[in-house]
Formats: C-alpha cells, structure tokens, sequence
C-alpha cells in the first residue's frame, strides 16, 4: 500500500499528486518492491532487511540515497500475551523525497513534533524521535503491569503470573538491544551529519535525540536488572518455578 504525502503552509499532508515529497509504502506488494528496486535503485537485501523484524539497525550511503534501517516497537496487541515486540523501518533519503518502506500499517505522522514541519531531513529525523518517545511509554506500561503482576504473585502461586512475567521481561530484552542499536546509529549519524546534509536545526535535533535515547537506554537497563526474575532464553518455567519458591522464602525470613 502506497501513501503520498508534500509538505504545504509547514504541515504534511497527504496528496495523490505524481510528484510527491514522502512516499511510504506499508507491506510492499511484489510489484511494489520492484518498482522501488528498478525505479529508486534501492538494493533489494537493504528492502528485505527494512521489512525484517530482525534486522539490525543500520546506516549506508548509496550514490543517490542515503539508507537508514531502525527499530521501533511494534503497537501492541493483545494477541500478543503481554510480549511486546519490535519491528524495522527503511528509510530511503535522497535529494528531494523520502521514501519510508515498513510492514505494518501504523499511524506515523503523528503528535506535536508533526505540528510544524519545513523539510523532508526534519521529517526524517522526528520519525525516529517519535519512536523514541514509544519506547518511553511502553517501558512505562511494562514496569506498571510488572509491579501488578509482582503483586499478584505474593498474593498467590500461579504459573500464569511466571509466564507473564517471563513475557514482560523477554521484552525488555528485545528493547533494550533495539535502543542500544539504534544508539549507534544515531551516533554515526552526528559524525556524519555533514555528509547527510543536516542544518544547524538539524543537528540539534539530533542531538536531543541521542540524550533522549541513552536515556531510555538507562531506563530499560534499569528494568532488566531489577526484576526479581531474570530472563534468558534457555531459562525455564520449572527454574522460575522453583527461583520464585526461593524469592518467597527469602521473603519470608525478613
């Protein structure tokens, strides 16, 4: 699915226009994916890999565009089981459009950072900004529901609570190594903003964001290391069975 969008009186909005600004395309069709091959020469492993939930984050320079692959949480489901997840964006940046190519149809424009914008490098830079801000939150919620959980499990010894438990802190696992990631590539970024192209505006953008992401980069390490229970993929529920047998014993004595 294909969604144009130029920028008018400081303001995205969307078009059907030939010559658009911004394209992004949501769950290529194959057709899709070669007309963004033979049309925007974009290498088609660098299109898979923005389609590619684990893919890691990553930037490039190619002769027309410049390719920037970055991770952000998937919006949550319930179908998920309290597992919150994370997913690629490709971001194809050339001279006079930006092309965005993901794989879930989500909102993206979004919040007072797409309130006012003057360029496509400043629309670049606020989508990964506003990913940063949905790490916050959902770490935010995380820690909620894991205290609630906690509570529930000094309350009563039941293996669903484990298995929530275990789910929340799998995720803060996946977070913590996307936000690390993305770090580095913020990183490269302000070393080559320069090259990029980037305004003094710019820059100081980015700037803001490099804080704002070491900081949420703390805030998950925080949660990982001070739940009760770790996680770690050959970490079994009879193990968190009998770690939490122990955790409540210890709780017991004191």
């Amino acid at each position: 699915m294909l969604k144009k969008y130029i920028i008018s009186n400081k303001k995205l909005v969307e078009t059907d226009v030939k010559n658009a600004q911004v394209y992004v395309y949501t769950n290529p069709t194959v057709e899709e994916q070669r007309f963004l091959v033979d049309y925007y020469q974009i290498d088609e492993h660098t299109l898979a890999s923005a389609l590619d939930p684990d893919e890691l984050p990553r930037l490039e320079f190619e002769p027309e565009h410049i390719v920037m692959i970055y991770k952000r949480p998937k919006n949550y489901s319930g179908k998920d089981q309290l597992e919150f997840k994370v997913a690629s964006v490709g971001m194809f940046l050339f001279e006079e459009k930006l092309v965005i190519v993901l794989a879930e149809d989500i909102p993206l424009f979004v919040g007072k950072r797409f309130q006012v914008v003057s360029s496509i490098k400043e629309i670049f830079l606020k989508l990964v900004y506003n990913s940063i801000s949905h790490y916050v939150e959902h770490l935010r919620i995380i820690h909620m529901i894991s205290e609630e959980i906690e509570d529930k499990m000094t309350e009563a010894m039941d293996n669903t609570y484990l298995l929530n438990l275990f789910s929340l802190e799998k995720s803060l696992v996946y977070y913590a190594e996307a936000i690390t990631s993305n770090g580095f590539v913020f990183e490269k970024m302000r070393n080559l903003s320069a090259r990029i192209g980037f305004e003094e505006k710019d820059e100081e953008m980015l700037d803001d964001m490099i804080v704002e992401n070491m900081q949420c980069k703390t805030q998950a390490d925080i949660s990982l290391t001070t739940e009760k229970l770790g996680y770690t993929p050959d970490y079994t529920l009879e193990t968190g069975v009998a770690d939490y047998v122990k955790y409540l014993e210890s709780q017991n004595k004191k």
